[in-house]
């Protein structure tokens, strides 16, 4: 853990919500919407924390050890600044960070923000898979190349689940936010009501454009808008059986096999296996022991 000065700016009166999950996991849409919020600051994909907490102890030289610890524990403290200055700035109570890497530096993130809310995206190793397959068409190498490089990427992040506390977490299904989103969304609204953020304020529409990121066909969404500027919420898919064999089936398990089972367990009403219904629409059930 890299060690901390005192931020000249308080982050005690700063409510912080960090959206996790995998990549490909709707983090960013979820995110977003939550910083809809007249009262909340969207930092989208804000990045500072996982740099200054992961990225750089890794690539600072440890042959130089005088200013290190020094050095990364004022880059710690720039990056709480960065964002305490943001929001006092926009005048709103707290800050949505929706990106997904900050699964991998909860015990840095609690240790900046003892009471930060976390909105957990969970989604299907399958669906994830098959989504980061389409990242690496669009170019993004970082993905992997097969998909036992895919499903060690789902797995690099949801093994840090454990980290998380379970008081201030609300886990999400992304299957079910691709079957019922209504309801999805309504569960996120009464959360956030609870941490004294107006549900009505939230804005619906937010859901109406994809927030995926890549160069692919447009991605379908689960909201759509009338004439008269009514948002309308229907099913979308969220995986493609039809590419998904049992080989695939057989690659993926070996190498998420304790992941999943870690999963189902604490989380067996929000960790769902996807599926479609003969009618080659979206449907959702259990994961499976």
């Amino acid at each position: 853990m890299v060690p901390r000065h005192v931020p000249r700016f308080g982050v005690v009166a700063v409510k912080a919500i960090f959206v996790l999950g995998s990549p490909r996991s709707g983090t960013s849409v979820l995110g977003a919407y939550i910083g809809s919020h007249p009262d909340i600051t969207p930092l989208g994909e804000y990045l500072g924390f996982h740099f200054a907490g992961r990225v750089a102890p890794d690539l600072f030289p440890h042959d130089l050890q005088r200013y290190q610890h020094r050095y990364l524990g004022e880059l710690v403290d720039h990056s709480v600044d960065f964002v305490a200055r943001t929001v006092a700035s926009a005048g709103t109570r707290g800050f949505c960070d929706d990106s997904p890497w900050n699964m991998e530096i909860v015990p840095h993130l609690e240790s900046l923000y003892p009471s930060a809310l976390y909105l957990l995206c969970l989604r299907h190793y399958r669906g994830v898979i098959q989504s980061l397959r389409r990242s690496y068409a669009d170019g993004r190498a970082w993905v992997g190349a097969t998909d036992t490089d895919r499903a060690e990427t789902w797995v690099r992040f949801y093994s840090n689940v454990a980290y998380l506390p379970d008081d201030r977490t609300l886990p999400v299904s992304f299957e079910e936010f691709c079957v019922e989103p209504a309801v999805v969304i309504g569960r996120i609204g009464d959360w956030l009501d609870q941490h004294s953020f107006d549900k009505k304020l939230l804005d619906p529409a937010v859901f109406v454009t994809s927030h995926a990121a890549g160069r692919s066909a447009s991605r379908p969404t689960v909201a759509s808008l009338s004439g008269s500027g009514r948002v309308t919420f229907g099913k979308r898919p969220g995986y493609d059986p039809t590419t998904w064999t049992a080989d695939d089936e057989r690659a993926a398990r070996s190498v998420v096999l304790d992941v999943d089972v870690e999963l189902r367990a604490r989380f067996p009403r929000h960790y769902l296996e996807p599926r479609c219904t003969t009618t080659g629409k979206p449907d959702l059930i259990q994961a499976k022991e």
